[in-house]
C-alpha cells in the first residue's frame, strides 16, 4: 500500500487553523487523502478501532503513534499539535 500524496503547506495551515481537536486534525488529513479508516489505520500500522478512537478524541495517542501518523502522511510531528 503507498503513502498519501503529502498536503501541500497551504492545507496543513488551513487544517491546523480549523481542527479544534488533534483527533478533527487527524481525520481532516485522512479524508483529505481520500481514504476511509480502516485504509489509512492499516497505512499507519494501527487497529483500525484505534484510529477511530483517537479521531474521535476518545483516546490520546502516544507520541509513537504520532509518529507513525506523521510519516504517513508526510508531515512532521509538529505538524500534528494544535497552537
Amino acid at each position: 500500500m503507498s503513502k498519501p500524496t503529502p498536503p501541500t503547506p497551504a492545507q496543513l495551515a488551513v487544517i491546523r487553523k480549523r481542527a479544534k481537536t488533534q483527533g478533527q486534525m487527524l481525520q481532516t488529513l485522512r479524508k483529505l487523502a481520500g481514504q476511509s479508516g480502516p485504509v489509512a489505520a492499516v497505512g499507519v500500522g494501527l487497529n483500525p478501532g484505534t484510529l477511530n478512537a483517537i479521531e474521535n478524541n476518545t483516546a490520546n495517542p502516544t507520541q509513537a503513534t504520532l509518529a507513525k501518523v506523521a510519516a504517513y502522511y508526510g508531515v512532521g510531528i509538529r505538524d500534528l499539535f494544535l497552537d
